[in-house]
């Protein structure tokens, strides 16, 4: 009896950890983008998943109107297959000169390509009829779910390097280096964490005591900056990170 009650429970292990793992290989992939058109005074930013998974923010009336939800597979996976095709993307066209005067639609995207995270910043007219078109019927589709106002705020992270980088030297003295905060330390701050390992995206922050407890993290930690712009040194690259609140 005791023999048969083992191996019934050690079968179940076996399923539940192949599960997992099965699971942990099927992650689905996610792409956020954030698209401007100054002159229309127009800005959003989205983000989905190969699953249709979708999270949008916008400002209105000073708040974040926020939707969230999952439209059809098929939009989703349009979208990739033609961001992962684009000639754009594939050039790793980022911000150039070209957009200094440019005052016409512009995206910002971040992607996966081949495990590797890749960021462009280009006039959405760079890119091909066909990626315009998925994007359009994603964007479609998601904007068809009701929005809410919700989240106070969101936290992001980037790359403390280029242009960003060459002028946090400029400010500061010769030689300055920013401080290292362990891996382990941040993962005390999982809106952090996942902020420096998905750089660009935003990050939401659910109330006011979430935005409190990174407050008192750049505290504690004596990281430079303050709350709309801090930096924070890590074993995995610097970055400048700021709490994105309502204008």
């Amino acid at each position: 009896m005791r023999t048969r009650l083992f191996l019934i429970v050690a079968l179940s292990l076996i399923s539940f950890l192949g599960f997992r793992g099965y699971e942990d290989k099927k992650a689905a992939e996610a792409i956020w983008l954030e698209v401007s058109w100054p002159e229309k005074n127009q800005s959003y930013y989205i983000e989905i998943d190969t699953e249709g998974r979708f999270m949008t923010k916008e400002e209105k009336k000073k708040k974040f109107l926020v939707r969230e939800g999952q439209i059809k597979k098929m939009y989703a996976k349009d979208f990739f297959r033609e961001t992962k095709n684009s000639e754009v993307i594939g050039g790793r066209n980022t911000e150039g000169a070209k957009l200094l005067f440019y005052k016409g639609e512009v995206i910002k995207i971040s992607a996966y390509i081949n495990g590797e995270l890749v960021r462009v910043e280009a006039p959405m007219k760079d890119f091909s009829d066909s990626f315009r078109f998925a994007f359009s019927e994603m964007k479609k589709e998601i904007f068809k779910s009701k929005p809410q106002y919700k989240y106070p705020a969101f936290l992001t992270a980037v790359p403390l390097k280029g242009v960003l980088l060459a002028q946090f030297q400029k400010d500061l003295p010769q030689g300055y280096k920013l401080k290292v905060v362990e891996i382990k330390k941040l993962k005390t701050q999982p809106q952090i964490y996942q902020a420096i390992n998905h750089q660009y995206k935003l990050i939401p922050l659910k109330n006011e005591e979430e935005v409190s407890s990174i407050l008192n993290f750049i505290s504690e930690q004596q990281l430079l900056g303050m709350k709309s712009l801090f930096y924070l040194g890590t074993t995995r690259g610097n970055f400048q990170c700021s709490i994105v609140e309502p204008e």
